[in-house]
């Protein structure tokens, strides 16, 4: 990822701590929280279809990689139950333009 790059695809497949694909077809939101030289960010991510394969993707807007740096991340999945799926941290570099 590249500081400022608008309409980058940030694409997760949710997995458990088994290592088995996460089954979203119940799944109502799900968010990933950016912690960029500590400051936060919360990006609202969409389902990709068939929920079935467990993956989320948000695209990146104007302000989601303003700042460059090292990135710690958390996505969390919300699902019809009431129940909540946490990631594990995932980590990650937003380069600096030339």
């Amino acid at each position: 990822m590249k500081q400022n790059d608008i309409g980058t695809e940030i694409r997760i497949t949710v997995k458990d701590q088994d290592g088995t694909v996460v089954d979203l077809t119940t799944a109502t939101s799900a968010t990933l929280t950016m912690e960029i030289l500590g400051t936060r960010k919360t990006l609202s991510c969409s389902f990709v279809e068939p929920r079935t394969g467990g993956v989320v993707r948000h695209y990146s807007t104007g302000t989601d990689l303003s700042v460059s740096g090292p990135v710690r991340a958390e996505l969390a999945v919300v699902f019809a139950d009431g129940s909540t799926f946490r990631s594990n941290i995932i980590t990650d570099t937003i380069e600096s333009v030339l």
